[in-house]
């Protein structure tokens, strides 16, 4: 189960923000005292750097968890100036804001994985913390961000994800506008997602074609990557962009057109099974070195993985965060997500 959160940090209340969600995703995960207060320290350590540092600063979070195993991602975004020298910053007692230095530091050590990239078009941080041991085997680790378009207290975009006979998972979804209704339709995909044990991922999509009936609708992808046996099912209806990235080279994954629940004529008996007649589901391979990107149209398309020479071997939280900082639309509802292989 997943729990998004994003905040703009604009000011102090930013960073107090930030500290409040961190603190209340960790309780969500049943993390102790100790636990809750060090990741606490993540999100104050990060949200103040974005504040003294930076320009139009954002700090997401994700918790997931999957029985005893618990897992917080935070990932920082900004869009400049980036760091001179960043092996410097990561040691404590350098700072070029006269506080005590210790902030990038601190966040290396309390966080399980680390990543941070910075140029002039600006910083990514990317921190995972976890408890418990993952179901994944080999392991697949996926991170991404959602964020609300500016003014909208919740998103319509969102994700969701689990292990299935060893392949994970992944639905990413964008609820039609912005906005609460938005958000009520992805929430209802979500619930679909996790409702029962359906086979594949066009049945997935035709039980949130159901699902999303009484909602606005939306449009949403579901992949399942099973590294055993290297390939990737992914069955998409509407704007959810899929791109599998493998030794520099890309292959876009192919979407039909339309909107999930919206099926005028159609009585709610037929819907399931005109659903998945109408919906294409494509096998494509996986590899090792693959890595999987899905996002919403709150994301420009035109990118390439050869303009971010070594991201693709970075944590998945830092590719999804450099794509969002340098193709974010900034008038939208945003959902980023990327897969790979450990």
């Amino acid at each position: 189960m997943i729990r998004s959160a994003a905040v703009r940090v604009q000011d102090k209340s930013g960073v107090a923000e930030a500290r409040r969600l961190c603190l209340s995703f960790a309780e969500s995960l049943g993390w102790g005292e100790t636990d809750r207060g060090n990741a606490a320290i993540v999100a104050t350590e990060l949200a103040s750097n974005l504040l003294k540092h930076a320009r139009d600063g954002v700090l997401a979070l994700t918790a997931r968890s999957d029985g005893g195993h618990g897992r917080l991602d935070l990932l920082a975004v900004d869009q400049g100036p980036g760091m001179r020298d960043l092996e410097s910053c990561l040691r404590d007692g350098f700072s070029t804001a006269g506080s005590p230095g210790t902030g990038l530091g601190a966040v290396a050590r309390l966080s399980d994985r680390f990543d941070v990239t910075t140029s002039e078009q600006g910083t990514v941080v990317a921190a995972e913390i976890e408890r418990g041991a993952p179901s994944a085997s080999p392991r697949l680790n996926v991170s991404g961000l959602v964020l609300p378009k500016e003014g909208e207290e919740s998103s319509g975009d969102g994700w969701e994800c689990q292990m299935r006979r060893g392949a994970l998972s992944l639905l990413v979804c964008d609820g039609i506008g912005h906005g609460h209704y938005a958000n009520e339709a992805t929430r209802a995909a979500v619930q679909a997602f996790r409702g029962r044990q359906w086979e594949s991922p066009k049945e997935a999509l035709g039980d949130i074609d159901v699902m999303l009936r009484p909602t606005r609708g939306a449009a949403a992808a579901v992949a399942m990557v099973d590294p055993a046996a290297n390939k990737v099912r992914f069955c998409g209806v509407g704007n959810i962009s899929a791109t599998i990235v493998s030794a520099g080279d890309s292959r876009h994954l192919v979407s039909r057109s339309g909107i999930l629940g919206h099926a005028p004529g159609r009585t709610p008996l037929a819907l399931a099974g005109q659903a998945r007649s109408a919906m294409t589901e494509f096998e494509y391979p996986w590899t090792a070195d693959s890595a999987l990107v899905l996002h919403s149209d709150g994301v420009g398309t035109r990118w390439r993985p050869d303009a971010w020479p070594g991201l693709w071997n970075r944590l998945p939280g830092n590719v999804a965060g450099t794509i969002f900082r340098d193709f974010g639309r900034g008038n939208d509802d945003v959902v980023v997500v990327v897969v790979r292989q450990e």
